[in-house]
């Protein structure tokens, strides 16, 4: 896997993201493609959250990903422009 920074204005404790998903949102944000569906997990009840995220890799790449979670769950990770 790349080397990946995020970037400082992403705090994604204050989204309502679990911070333990952050590596997996890193992983498949680096080989996405706009539009695809990177990562899918079961839902639960809770409070819904979108969040747009930037990733700045240190190879000058920029990835940006939406996050889509329920109750600090990731239930979807989806590649945008």
């Amino acid at each position: 896997m790349a080397l990946i920074e995020i970037s400082p204005v992403v705090k994604p404790t204050v989204t309502g993201i679990n911070p333990s998903h952050l590596l997996q949102i890193i992983d498949t944000a680096s080989m996405a493609k706009a539009g695809d569906i990177m990562s899918i997990a079961v839902k639960s009840k809770g409070i819904h959250t979108i969040v747009d995220v930037e990733i700045h890799s240190f190879n000058k790449r920029v990835y940006r990903v939406r996050i889509e979670a329920i109750s600090g769950e990731v239930i979807s990770i989806v590649s945008i422009k």
